[in-house]
C-alpha cells in the first residue's frame, strides 16, 4: 500500500508534528508513505523524515493558498501513483479535493480541530460541503471534533471515523530532565515550574495561564514552548503586567520530552481544541495536567486531568496551588501515566490502516 500525505506546511504545530509521527510510524510498519508539502518554508519537522528516508516533495508553487496548487497536486500524484491520498488541514483539503475528484484514487482527510473560522460564514458551509463531499472517509481526532463537524454538516456523519491521536510514549517516559536552573535562576528545590506547549494563536489562550501565573507566588515560573503569530503581542503584554522574569519563552524545541520532564505541571489553556497532543505528551512524561473545559480536552481526557472554566485565571491558579498537596500531586501523576498508555502511535496507525483497507476494498 502506498499513501501520499498532503499538508500545507511543516511549521511547528500539533497537526504538523502528528503528521510526521504518523508517517514515521507507517514506515516502521512497512507502509510506503510519502509527503507533499504545499509551502516548504520553515519546515521544522524534516529531520525524522530524512532519518527514515521518507520521500518528501515540496510544491514549486510555494504559496499554500494559491489556486495553482490544484495543477501541481495533480501532476505530483500522477508521478507518485499512490493507492490513497490523505490530506491534512485547510487548504490542502481543498486543493486535494479540487485536483483529484475525477481520478480513481480514494481521498481521506483528518479533521484536527473542533472549530475553524470558516464555520462563521454560510458561504463557507457550501464550500465545506462540496470539499468534504469528495472524501471517502473523514478521520476525527476526538469525539468533540466529530460532533462539531457533524453539527456543521450533518450529511457527513456516514463518512466520519473516530481515531484518537497517538504519540511514541516511551520517548517521553524515558526522557532525562534538565536541571531547572538551565531555564530559571534560583534554588531548584524552591521553584515550581509550569509548562505550556502550543503555538501562539487565538485558539491556544496563553493569556489565561499567564494571568494565573501573576496570581501565584513568585516561586512559580512558566515555560512557554512554541512560536506563532501572537508571540510578539504576548511578549509585550507579559512585560506590561510585570511578570517577564517569571515567563520564559523557549521557542520551538526539538527536546520537548526533556523540557516536559523538567517541569512540575502542564497546563493546556485553550479557547478551542480538537485533541490536545501536548496533553498526552505531558501525561507520558508523568506530569499532572490541568486543562480548560473545552470539549476536545475535557471529554477526551475525562477523569485523567484537572479542569477549570475556560478563561478563568483565578480558578486555574487555585488548581495549580492544590497540587502542592503531595498526595494529590502523586495521584494526578499516576492518572497521567495510566492515561498516556491509551494513546500510543502504533495503535493509531493500525486504526488508520484499517480505514485505508476498507476504502480500497470498497473501490474494488
Amino acid at each position: 500500500m502506498k499513501v501520499l500525505h498532503i499538508i500545507p506546511t511543516l511549521r511547528a504545530g500539533g497537526a504538523e508534528k502528528l503528521s510526521v509521527d504518523l508517517l514515521v510510524s507507517m514506515k516502521n510498519q512497512g507502509i510506503d508513505a510519502e509527503l507533499l508539502i504545499l509551502d516548504g518554508e520553515d519546515s521544522r519537522f524534516m529531520k525524522p523524515l530524512a532519518e527514515k528516508e521518507i520521500s518528501v516533495t515540496i510544491s514549486s508553487v510555494k504559496n499554500a493558498y494559491s489556486v495553482r496548487q490544484i495543477r501541481e497536486i495533480r501532476e505530483i500524484v500522477g508521478r507518485s501513483h499512490p493507492d490513497i491520498v490523505h490530506a491534512h488541514l485547510f487548504p490542502a483539503q481543498l486543493w486535494s479535493a479540487c485536483s483529484l475528484h475525477s481520478l480513481e484514487i480514494p481521498l481521506i482527510t483528518t479533521e484536527h480541530s473542533t472549530y475553524n473560522r470558516r464555520r462563521k460564514h454560510l458561504l463557507c458551509k457550501i464550500l465545506d460541503c462540496r470539499m468534504y463531499g469528495k472524501y471517502r472517509r473523514i478521520i476525527c481526532n476526538s469525539l468533540a471534533t466529530k460532533k462539531a463537524l457533524e453539527e456543521w454538516l450533518p450529511e457527513l456523519s456516514l463518512k466520519t471515523v473516530l481515531i484518537y491521536n497517538g504519540i511514541a510514549e516511551d520517548v517521553y517516559a524515558k526522557a532525562e530532565p534538565y536541571p531547572k536552573r538551565s531555564f530559571i535562576p534560583g534554588d531548584p528545590d524552591y521553584l515550581r515550574v509550569i509548562v505550556k506547549v502550543s503555538r501562539f494563536t487565538q485558539a491556544k489562550d496563553h493569556t489565561t495561564v499567564i494571568r494565573a501565573l501573576s496570581i501565584l507566588p513568585d516561586r512559580y515560573h512558566l515555560l512557554l514552548v512554541g512560536e506563532g503569530p501572537k508571540e510578539t503581542e504576548t511578549r509585550r503584554w507579559v512585560e506590561s503586567i510585570g511578570v517577564s522574569k517569571r515567563v520564559h519563552f523557549l521557542g520551538v524545541r526539538e527536546d520537548v520530552p526533556r523540557v516536559l520532564k523538567t517541569a512540575d505541571i502542564l497546563v493546556q489553556s485553550s479557547h478551542w481544541e480538537g485533541f490536545g497532543l501536548s496533553v498526552v505528551e505531558g501525561m507520558a512524561a508523568g506530569l499532572p495536567v490541568i486543562v480548560s473545559e473545552t470539549p476536545g480536552l475535557a471529554e477526551t481526557f475525562a477523569n485523567s486531568v484537572q479542569t477549570f472554566p475556560r478563561g478563568d485565571a483565578k480558578a486555574l491558579s487555585e488548581r495549580i496551588l492544590n497540587l502542592e498537596n503531595p498526595s494529590l500531586y502523586e495521584n494526578q501523576k499516576e492518572k497521567s501515566l495510566a492515561a498516556a498508555k491509551k494513546f500510543g502511535i502504533s495503535g493509531m496507525v493500525s486504526e488508520y490502516v484499517k480505514v485505508y483497507n476498507q476504502v480500497l476494498e470498497e473501490k474494488l
